[in-house]
């Protein structure tokens, strides 16, 4: 069985395209963080924060030139072998003619994989299968030869002889699993800077700029709705608000923009205090990292559910407070509305948190 080397190649290259495209806007990212932190007043733990984001930031763009680095020496290693293989290749496969393939082929497909291991790609599943091919020759069911193509690009084996195309039967990683694996880091990365968003904006230390219309907006919407008492102490007057009035009259006043501001604005608005988790930070953070792994493992690449984004944020931080058993309700949270979305997301987290040994708190 032969292996299609230039379509493992080709995969290489592209992966190593967008590494080049990804270090772009690493490099824009970083530039404006730096500025951000350097020229912009915020508070201490807004800067902490943004420089936390601005250390991944960095981590990621030294591990991604470390991958570009090697593309220039794989391109000298691989190309006076690429150009014999495709000299050695036939064009194209006669239906009619028996002609043999080349007997080099096996002798330059096992020299690429060496190649490969050199630069740390892992085609591990592409080893095996050079083995397997000296224990047990794969059958055409068609004309009974023994020789075949494999196409990574396709996951497909066709045969050397009659042409006919198989999907392979074995599991193929070939380079979709390190893409797989840069996919991951960066959903990872992505979700973590959410959530670190989420825990600061439930404790109202986010650094947004909200307007003063959103205040007056809400604040007419409270007298109008008798909410308010009759006294020029901020804490009297708007000691009978919550955060679900606050939540209900953004919407009212088309500032919905604002949800995530909900905590920050009640706060300003009432005086009242807010919830302090940060003594809980370094627990949830271990915590949405272990959830975000199994998530990827479970679902996001196994095509187990028709989802392309993360579970929602919110729900998550809900439930892993409620682990640590911390007093809070679900209508501090802004999640989820619809029953169904309640339900698949109860499913979901149930199955993540029980194989993670955390309690679980259904929503309904």
């Amino acid at each position: 069985m032969e292996i299609d080397i230039f379509s493992i190649d080709k995969k290489i290259k592209d992966v190593w395209n967008k590494n080049q495209k990804n270090i772009v806007h690493l490099e824009n990212e970083i530039r404006r963080l730096r500025q951000l932190i350097i020229e912009t007043e915020i508070s201490p733990h807004v800067k902490r924060d943004l420089q936390e984001k601005l250390h991944c930031l960095e981590q990621e763009k030294e591990k991604t030139n470390s991958i570009l680095e090697n593309q220039h020496f794989y391109t000298m290693d691989v190309s006076e072998l690429l150009e014999t293989y495709h000299q050695a290749a036939p064009q194209k496969i006669s239906f009619m003619s028996k002609q043999k393939p080349d007997k080099n082929m096996s002798s330059i497909t096992s020299s690429y994989l060496d190649i490969l291991k050199k630069y740390d790609i892992d085609y591990k599943e592409l080893e095996d299968l050079t083995k397997n091919q000296k224990k047990s020759k794969k059958v055409c069911s068609l004309c009974n030869s023994q020789e075949f193509i494999t196409n990574f690009d396709q996951n497909l084996e066709i045969c050397e002889n009659c042409g006919k195309q198989e999907e392979k039967s074995h599991k193929s990683t070939s380079f979709k699993d390190i893409t797989r694996i840069n996919l991951s880091n960066k959903y990872n990365y992505e979700r973590r800077i959410h959530f670190k968003d989420c825990i600061n904006q439930y404790q109202g230390k986010q650094n947004a700029t909200i307007a003063d219309k959103v205040y007056q907006d809400l604040e007419e919407q409270f007298e109008q709705h008798g909410l308010l008492t009759a006294s020029p102490i901020k804490k009297t007057r708007f000691e009978s608000i919550t955060k679900e009035h606050v939540l209900l009259f953004l919407k009212e006043t088309n500032h919905s923009k604002h949800y995530e501001d909900v905590v920050l604005i009640y706060h300003k608005m009432t005086g009242k205090p807010i919830d302090d988790i940060s003594h809980l930070e370094p627990q949830l953070m271990e915590d949405f990292d272990k959830i975000s792994n199994l998530y990827d493992k479970r679902f996001k690449f196994t095509g187990k559910i028709d989802r392309k984004s993360f579970i929602n944020t919110q729900y998550v931080l809900f439930q892993l407070l409620r682990k640590y058993k911390y007093p809070c309700k679900k209508e501090d949270f802004n999640m989820l509305k619809t029953l169904d979305r309640k339900s698949f997301h109860d499913d979901i987290v149930r199955e993540l948190f029980e194989t993670l040994n955390f309690n679980f708190t259904p929503i309904f």
